[in-house]
């Protein structure tokens, strides 16, 4: 009777969390773009972010500059806002716009006349400051670019649902920390290298479908670990064996989501390789972190005999978030 009070508690409290994990990757962007028009010291700028991400703060233009007409669109859950702003005098290199919104990353666009470029923007307390660079591209120490690539990486995959769900469940599937620890090593391994493969081309796979199988993985993955915990299937090396296998599999898929958000990013050409690599050591520590914690609070959990609780209730929900997911991905499939 207790145990069917319990599963009731945690079906209620799926429906109250499953709007929370809607979208299972959570990392976010928005694409800036700024172009001359016709006249000399007027020019337009679009600023296309998510909806989620939007702000009641005003963009901040250079000095001398202000919005002569302001538009806004929403096809989807997109914001398009464009606005043609005139200046005092021409922009020059080192003027900044600075857009109030909370996205991870933030590309900037420009063409001046034959002028075009694509730089990251860096963050600030204000929001994203857009530094124009109109003569050439300034090339960036290599501690900058690791301090925005270790964040961007961290961020990913602390924003990332459904691969904080994934390593959840290996956390739960796997009891001893030597083991554990070479299960993570495995899932590392296996993304590592289909990012590396699929960020420089070498492999090219279309992101639904990537994205369906990251759903999938997890709720194969949270079926293994609820069968351990209920002794349905009792642990050996064999499955053992089979388990690191197949966790190298599915590193080989999530790394293919990985490489999606880091292109995603807009990473200047001369900046690719220390991009992978920082972004993905800023992954590689982001995960770390959380098996950590997690890794630490059933440790505590133990002592306090609710381990099995936690476990059965974090599988519940992760399993049907990962189902709920996959449906999602799977039905907005361009079928045609």
């Amino acid at each position: 009777m207790r145990l069917i009070l319990n599963l009731r508690t945690l079906t209620t409290l799926l429906f109250l969390l499953l709007p929370i994990f809607a979208y299972g990757d959570g990392f976010t962007r928005g694409v800036f773009q700024l172009s001359q028009t016709e006249l000399e010291n007027q020019y337009e700028f679009i600023a296309e972010f998510p909806a989620s991400k939007n702000s009641k703060k005003l963009i901040t233009w250079p000095r001398g500059c202000r919005p002569l007409q302001a538009n806004q669109y929403q096809p989807n859950d997109v914001i398009i806002k464009t606005y043609l702003i005139d200046c005092d005098a021409r922009l020059v290199s080192g003027d900044i716009i600075t857009v109030p919104y909370e996205v991870e990353a933030a590309i900037f666009e420009i063409q001046l006349g034959t002028w075009q470029s694509r730089t990251i923007a860096a963050s600030s307390n204000a929001g994203f400051q857009l530094v124009l660079q109109t003569d050439q591209t300034i090339d960036r120490a290599l501690p900058d670019i690791a301090k925005e690539y270790l964040h961007q990486g961290m961020m990913h995959i602390w924003f990332g649902w459904d691969h904080l769900a994934f390593v959840l469940c290996l956390c739960l599937l796997i009891t001893g920390f030597r083991q554990l620890f070479w299960t993570i090593t495995a899932f590392t391994i296996g993304h590592s290298v289909s990012m590396a493969l699929s960020f420089f081309k070498l492999v090219n796979i279309a992101i639904p479908p990537v994205e369906a199988f990251i759903a999938m993985s997890i709720v194969m993955i949270a079926r293994e670990a609820w069968f351990q915990i209920n002794h349905v299937e009792p642990p050996n090396k064999a499955k053992q064996g089979r388990i690191l296998l197949v966790v190298v599999l599915f590193g080989l898929i999530h790394g293919l989501g990985f490489a999606s958000a880091l292109e995603n990013i807009g990473v200047v050409v001369h900046e690719r390789i220390p991009a992978l690599v920082f972004f993905n050591l800023g992954v590689e520590f982001g995960q770390v972190v959380f098996v950590l914690l997690i890794f630490a609070l059933l440790q505590l959990l133990r002592k306090a005999q609710k381990a099995q609780i936690f476990a059965r209730a974090a599988l519940v929900l992760v399993g049907s978030a990962g189902s709920f997911w996959a449906i999602e991905r799977i039905s907005g499939f361009n079928w045609y």
